[in-house]
């Protein structure tokens, strides 16, 4: 494999650590390793010290996936062995850091478990009064930017038309890491197919994010309702931009890769720009989400709040810690609302109570499966 595959792969690594380790400093700093705890209690110092901790850890077990990814690069020549023991190396990542998380996890209930905090359904306030009516205000750009989706999807497919006549009889689909071509493909409608189908599957993707932004659930903080409102209704907002704008740049790059690599003789290097591209888009969005925190809890809103909902010792209104599954997976089956707010990272997950979350996953599977056979039937 050569030098510039080595470097991706060091990236990709690097981004990959990086967003594992910052995780607990972009949740909501009332929900700590899946735990919910009272506002007024979030700048303990135990509470500090498992971040820190958490954050050596999960940089240290990084710091030793990159240096077993060199050396892999170093002491092994075949391709393919290369990729199946850095894929290895990957999933062994995650696995060590998902159970440093579970070791925090466990640590914080137990801390929990020693402190007199009362939850809300102990507490003669109703978060649901205290939060007051729902804002006016739009939670996610106007639909009409959707569109933008449409207008990428349609210029590659006019380009693609227009420079078919041109590309070989026998198309590359698949290159190995050298840039050696490994796979070709007959021209026809399938190899058509095959090289729309991956921006397709990045617009859909979006698409459906910016869809279900709107039929998350809200969460509230009773403490102070009103900022938490619009705190989350601007989350909502920025991801949703985010999410159009992002997404579009990575549809075109998507759509640009397999025109570029039929277009080719081989070699790596018109997958150089594209793959910057593709970093900085992800940095970018890596720093806003960074910068803007779950639910937007390190936005920055004025608001006139009540100083007499003030309290030193009631849980956040979401404290709902039974529901949660180790901390991440929700289950909730009084709960009619499907995608909620993650609590460790940032972004939403599943109800998995629901029935439509089974429908959801099988659905996912079920397209994985259609485009895999039309795609490898040509």
């Amino acid at each position: 494999m050569n030098n510039m595959m080595l470097w991706i792969t060091i990236g990709c690594n690097a981004l990959i650590i990086l967003a594992f380790a910052v995780t607990p400093y972009v949740t909501r700093k009332t929900e700590l390793f899946g735990i919910s705890l009272p506002s007024q209690e979030i700048g303990r110092f135990e509470l500090s010290e498992m971040r820190r901790a958490y954050l050596r850890e999960t940089l240290t077990a990084g710091l030793v996936l990159l240096a077993l990814n060199i050396l892999l690069f170093l002491f092994i020549s075949h391709d393919m062995t290369q990729v199946r023991i850095y894929l290895i190396l990957l999933i062994a990542y995650c696995a060590v850091a998902f159970l440093i998380y579970l070791r925090y996890h466990k640590k914080m209930t137990v801390f929990k478990q020693t402190q007199p905090w009362r939850s809300y359904g102990e507490s003669p306030k109703d978060p649901a009064k205290a939060a007051g009516a729902q804002p006016s205000r739009r939670d996610v750009v106007h639909p009409a930017w959707l569109l933008i989706y449409a207008a990428v999807g349609v210029m590659t497919l006019l380009y693609l038309l227009y420079i078919w006549p041109s590309l070989p009889d026998r198309i590359p689909v698949n290159m190995d890491a050298s840039g050696v071509v490994a796979e070709y493909i007959d021209k026809g409608a399938g190899a058509f197919f095959t090289m729309l189908i991956g921006q397709w599957i990045v617009i859909a993707a979006f698409i459906f994010v910016n869809l279900m932004i709107p039929f998350s659930k809200k969460q509230i903080d009773a403490d102070r309702p009103d900022e938490s409102r619009e705190q989350g209704r601007r989350f909502r907002f920025i991801v949703s931009a985010l999410m159009v704008f992002s997404g579009a740049a990575l549809a075109v790059v998507v759509g640009y890769i397999p025109i570029a690599m039929a277009m080719s003789d081989g070699g790596m290097g018109f997958l150089i720009a594209p793959l910057i591209f593709i970093v900085v888009i992800i940095v970018g969005m890596l720093a806003v989400m960074f910068r803007v925190g779950q639910g937007g809890s390190k936005l920055k809103v004025k608001t006139e709040e009540a100083s007499a909902l003030k309290s030193t010792d009631v849980i956040n209104a979401t404290d709902d810690d039974r529901y949660w599954k180790l901390g991440m997976f929700y289950f909730n089956p009084a709960d009619p609302t499907l995608f909620v707010e993650k609590r460790f990272g940032i972004g939403w997950t599943i109800n998995f109570a629901r029935p439509a979350a089974m429908l959801f996953f099988a659905g996912i599977i079920v397209a994985i499966v259609i485009v895999m056979i039309v795609a490898y039937s040509a």
